[in-house]
């Protein structure tokens, strides 16, 4: 192909596409993030391959946990096979975005829509983490291409075949996608009756035999989202009807960002007028207020930033199409749409750079799990919500050596008797500690970090081990002496002296 002016246009926008991801992605060590639960997917697919079931986890889209299982196949590493699948996903991305754009608004708001997409921060950061996000936004963007393709093919039902198994994976990777399956069944019923119906059989695929496999196991077909309601109610139902409703606006305007916020907007009225936008218009305003409705319920955390990314990917071609009605206009209003996708970008290496900072592992932390990894493998080891997974990778503590103590449902903390009882357990040896961490147990179990052996209801903690910045400590947990002697500490493991 020849390159003309726009390929080459095109080229330069997929290159700062890729190198920004690239950039991001060696940046970050994917130490801490996203509350913690990073390292979450490849430890559920490690279980999961030891005890072989279909399903790897109730909670979560199992579409999600076989693509890591390749991804694991082929790397053995959890957490790298994990951030590399993230890491392809989120450069592919821009191949749907374009095609989809390019379709629905023409070669000019495609590249406008690439470039925007580009330099979306939460993008970035995205194909940095072992999270679900990035292959979940590329399976919806691609099926809403294969859906647009539908709506203006000769022969209908190929693409009606194919749009609806790619919209039936979506549902299996993430279930924001259920929110989408009525209103693209619609569109497509509307569109043409017959190859419809085999459009929504195909969609449906995963959606009936999820919820099947939920009523034999649970005895409740949308048993998934109760858990889900469950964890998030902890800490909303804290929070006033208007906080709620107040937090997602808050955090699309954070994380969209906002000049492609606002291109977006713009836009409504001249993508509306294309029929072929119109689901995904739809599509992203019912995914939206149901966000809202659900976190006013207090059934899901507006905190889950996570669940931005995909609503900006479907904002993001009705976003071009506003670039692309500016840069026609000429003049000022082309200026201005020039100087909003420079700041666009502008703001999105600077988050993203602050964001490679802010979710690094602590030294305290690495400190931490470097310590653990070598304590004698006589015990088991109680660890926090916070850093578990870290904890589990870096601390070696895969294989039983880790004790888990979840927080309880009604109160969002783990109580003291709980915990005791977990010190109870024979088999209990150590407890990993933060002591700034209001999220785990320390509320209940506030220890000095001037002393080295603390007692604790019936217990002694002795500790072990204090990070450098004296935020992280391992203690050695020892039962009530019977003889007036407490245990030995094991030599090599001297507590330290003074504060």
């Amino acid at each position: 192909m020849r390159p003309t002016p726009h390929r080459l246009n095109l080229a330069a926008v997929a290159a700062v596409h890729t190198g920004l991801r690239v950039w991001t992605f060696l940046a970050s060590d994917n130490g801490i993030d996203f509350h913690h639960n990073a390292y979450d997917r490849g430890l559920f697919v490690t279980r999961w391959l030891a005890h072989f079931t279909p399903v790897p986890d109730v909670a979560y889209g199992p579409v999600s946990f076989y693509l890591d299982a390749g991804a694991m196949a082929m790397i053995g590493d959890p957490v790298l096979a994990t951030r590399l699948l993230s890491l392809v996903c989120a450069i592919l991305l821009i191949v749907p975005t374009y095609a989809l754009t390019r379709r629905l608004f023409g070669d000019t708001a495609a590249l406008g829509a690439t470039a925007l997409a580009a330099v979306h921060p939460h993008a970035m950061r995205m194909g940095a983490v072992g999270l679900e996000m990035a292959p979940y936004a590329l399976i919806l963007l691609t099926a809403f291409w294969a859906l647009a393709r539908y709506d203006s093919a000769a022969r209908r039902w190929p693409w009606a075949l194919v749009a609806g198994l790619l919209f039936t994976m979506a549902a299996g990777t993430r279930f924001d996608a259920w929110v989408v399956l009525p209103v693209v069944g619609v569109a497509a019923l509307w569109r043409d009756w017959k190859n419809g119906v085999l459009f929504c059989l195909a969609a449906a695929l995963f959606p009936a035999v999820w919820m099947a496999y939920n009523l034999k196991l649970y005895g409740d077909p949308v048993h998934f989202l109760t858990i889900a309601g469950n964890i998030a109610g902890v800490h909303m139902h804290a929070l006033s009807i208007p906080e709620r409703l107040l937090g997602w606006p808050k955090i699309l305007a954070r994380y969209a960002p906002w000049p492609t916020l606002l291109f977006a907007l713009a836009a409504v009225p001249l993508a509306w007028r294309v029929k072929a936008t119109r689901p995904l218009l739809a599509a992203w305003t019912l995914t939206f207020a149901v966000f809202e409705i659900q976190t006013a319920r207090a059934a899901m955390g507006w905190n889950e930033t996570k669940y931005v990314m995909p609503l900006v990917a479907m904002m993001i071609p009705q976003a071009g199409a506003a670039v692309e009605a500016a840069w026609n206009r000429k003049g000022t209003l082309r200026a201005a749409a020039v100087l909003m996708v420079i700041a666009a970008a502008a703001w999105g290496v600077k988050v993203t750079a602050e964001d490679n900072v802010r979710f690094a592992a602590p030294k305290g932390a690495r400190q931490q799990a470097r310590f653990i990894a070598e304590l004698p493998r006589d015990g088991r080891v109680v660890i926090g919500t916070s850093l578990q997974g870290y904890l589990l990778v870096h601390g070696k503590l895969l294989g039983g050596r880790a004790l888990l103590p979840y927080p309880e449902d009604t109160t969002g903390r783990i109580s003291a008797d709980k915990l005791a009882s977990y010190f109870r357990d024979p088999e209990t040896k150590y407890l990993a500690y933060h002591y700034e961490d209001p999220v785990d147990f320390a509320p209940v179990l506030e220890l000095p970090r001037d002393a080295g052996v603390t007692p604790w209801r019936d217990f002694r903690l002795v500790r072990l081990f204090l990070s450098d910045d004296r935020q992280f400590a391992v203690y050695r947990v020892e039962a009530p002496p019977t003889d007036g002697e407490a245990r030995e500490i094991p030599p090599g493991f001297e507590p330290p002296v003074g504060p």
